[in-house]
């Protein structure tokens, strides 16, 4: 029976491992850059500079408190070549309701026909993926975890 145990708490760890793995360096997705969704606010995202990429709604809580945190991102880093874009399904006239109520500083897109939420698999909201100059998707996560050893790596030196 210990043996089992043992043997079971193993499998678990690694398991654990490899999901960290997976949602950090060793996700081999890929993003195409400049993204054909409808640009509402801000410049479209450009091929070889890193980006924070974020599927979002208005509707949703957890999405509404990371844009504080996301503006910071954009004024820290966005000297630095960072590119932020919100991606979400819904309408332009919605978003720009929306934008009067919290403002966003960095790009909005509308992909009604949610693509991208579905080429990347997300499931819940909000969920952010930073992509390296090559377009690999290098971490995945919740917008407000973005670790900031990954995204300085990313980013020249300033």
């Amino acid at each position: 029976m210990t043996k089992l145990l043992n043997t079971l708490m193993v499998v678990a760890a690694l398991t654990g491992a490899c999901k960290i793995y997976r949602e950090t360096i060793g996700n081999p997705r890929h993003l195409d850059l400049p993204l054909t969704a409808q640009y509402i606010q801000g410049p479209e995202l450009v091929p070889d500079r890193p980006a924070l990429v974020e599927i979002w709604a208005t509707w949703c809580t957890p999405c509404q408190e990371s844009i504080p945190h996301l503006n910071e991102l954009k004024q820290r880093y966005g000297s630095r070549g960072l590119q932020i874009v919100g991606i979400t399904d819904e309408s332009g006239p919605t978003i720009a309701a929306f934008m009067r109520q919290i403002p966003i500083q960095y790009s909005i897109c509308s992909d009604p026909e949610n693509h991208y939420a579905r080429a990347l698999s997300v499931s819940s909201l909000p969920q952010a993926f930073l992509v390296d100059t090559q377009g690999h998707i290098v971490w995945h996560g919740h917008p407000m975890t973005v670790p900031t050893d990954i995204l300085e790596n990313l980013l020249p030196n300033q």
